[in-house]
């Protein structure tokens, strides 16, 4: 219903079907092994063919049953849930580019959301760039020792070496730091010049001799133009290729993007805002492709199209403002989860830092003692570690309580900010919330919270 192959059907249907009832499964698990998004329309045939820019009277509706996963069930009674669930669409509002099976309400809204604004590629003076593909990731993604190894190899070694950021590393408003690059070797490169990374390549050479296409063997399957490589090292906006969550974020460490990643060639704070904004994932959800698991599509030929908006120069500047100040709490909050996951385990007597510590200050304090406790290889009993542990959940907890709850004060005035920029009435700032969308970002951030600080009390 969203999709642009899908736009040749809707627009045959509509010259020559009226729908009755459409129950949209969306993401439940009807065939819980396939990745499906079932509905089911039921239509008659038109008494006569519609002209292509002719709607059907205002009049003239049909039922709609959206059946959101958390209520499917594969022993429910359909037809007893579609009754009590179903509401009246005008069918006047399904349109050849996008059946939205909602009510006028929300279609008025969506409409203004989308004509506020230019186009991004405008905005940018370019559309998203997708990013590199290198056609066989082992041999060219590299670690901190790997690194190190060829540089004191061969110190040209370091010319060819690029951080790399991948989608799993893009985290809302600053990506988060890693330990891999990617050796960014070119079309053209002189790959004798830097025997180090020759050597290391050539381990890989019967399998990158059966890479598609005609580079050379020790080239990247997909090599960057000069005008990617331009916008990559300078500071630019990144977001994945599949988005679970409202994740966009500014890369200041000229770092290449894989091909799970997009960038974009500006470094706007208030584009960013926006682009995180409670008001983009609502248009988001409702306009993108819909992938697997709730996850949507934002690819570089869609949102190209999107329109964007960062108001007057006043309001452009004060979401700036808070931008700034959330890219920061995000570092900030990056080095704590690095330096509390080393001390979290060093309580426990474990080497080294496991992540998972983060997540767990979300549990009440013996579940985060047993787990802790867990990672010891001594086999020591929690009581062993109690002291030491507790003191460690407690600190953290308070931490990140803090730290969580300063971002979601930032996170709401910038809502707001961008609420003010496109204009949107007391009435449709309410509708926004109560159609809001799974995973929108001031309720992730406000259920982190609950979970912190409902694990204290437990």
């Amino acid at each position: 219903m969203r999709s642009d192959y899908g736009e040749t059907l809707r627009r045959f249907l509509h010259r020559h079907a009226r729908p009755v009832v459409i129950v949209d499964f969306g993401h439940s698990p009807v065939f819980p092994a396939a990745d499906t998004f079932p509905c089911l329309p039921v239509m008659v045939r038109r008494d006569g063919v519609l002209a292509p820019t002719e709607y059907a009277p205002d009049e003239q509706t049909f039922s709609v049953c959206l059946l959101p996963r958390d209520d499917y069930s594969p022993d429910m009674n359909l037809g007893r849930y579609v009754a009590e669930h179903r509401h009246e669409v005008p069918v006047a509002l399904l349109k050849d580019e996008l059946w939205l099976l909602e009510g006028p309400r929300v279609h008025r809204l969506l409409e203004r959301l989308r004509s506020t604004g230019v186009l991004l590629k405008e905005f940018c003076e370019s559309a998203p760039l997708y990013g590199v593909k290198s056609g066989l990731n082992e041999a060219f993604y590299i670690d901190d020792q790997t690194r190190a190894q060829l540089i004191a190899a061969d110190p040209r070694s370091a010319e060819l070496i690029k951080p790399l950021l991948r989608g799993r590393d893009i985290d809302r408003w600053r990506p988060a730091a890693g330990d891999s690059h990617i050796l960014f070797v070119r079309r053209g490169t002189d790959i004798d010049a830097y025997p180090a990374v020759k050597r290391h390549l050539a381990r890989y050479r019967p399998a990158l001799e059966k890479r598609a296409g005609p580079q050379a063997w020790h080239e990247l399957q997909a090599s960057p133009s000069d005008a990617f490589v331009e916008v990559m090292f300078r500071p630019k906006l990144v977001y994945q290729e599949i988005q679970y969550h409202s994740w966009f974020a500014l890369d200041t460490a000229g770092a290449c993007i894989n091909n799970k990643v997009f960038m974009l060639p500006t470094d706007d704070l208030a584009l960013l805002g926006v682009l995180c904004s409670p008001v983009m994932w609502w248009l988001f959800t409702r306009t993108l492709p819909h992938m697997k698991d709730e996850a949507l599509c934002p690819a570089g030929f869609i949102m190209e199209n999107l329109r964007v908006s960062t108001g007057t120069p006043a309001q452009a500047e004060q979401m700036r403002k808070l931008v700034g100040s959330l890219i920061e709490l995000t570092r900030e909050r990056h080095v704590w989860d690095a330096q509390f996951a080393g001390e979290a385990c060093a309580a426990a007597g474990v080497d080294g830092a496991d992540a998972r510590t983060i997540d767990w200050l979300a549990e009440p304090p013996p579940v985060f003692v047993r787990r802790l406790a867990a990672l010891s290889e001594g086999g020591r009993k929690p009581a062993d570690l109690l002291p030491a542990i507790i003191r460690s959940y407690e600190r953290g907890r308070a931490r990140r309580i803090d730290l969580l709850t300063r971002q979601l004060e930032l996170e709401q005035a910038l809502a707001t900010g961008v609420e003010d920029v496109y204009g949107l009435s007391a009435e449709e700032r309410a509708l926004l919330r109560e159609t809001r969308p799974v995973r929108d970002p001031l309720d992730v951030l406000g259920a982190k919270l609950g979970k912190l600080t409902g694990a204290g009390a437990g």
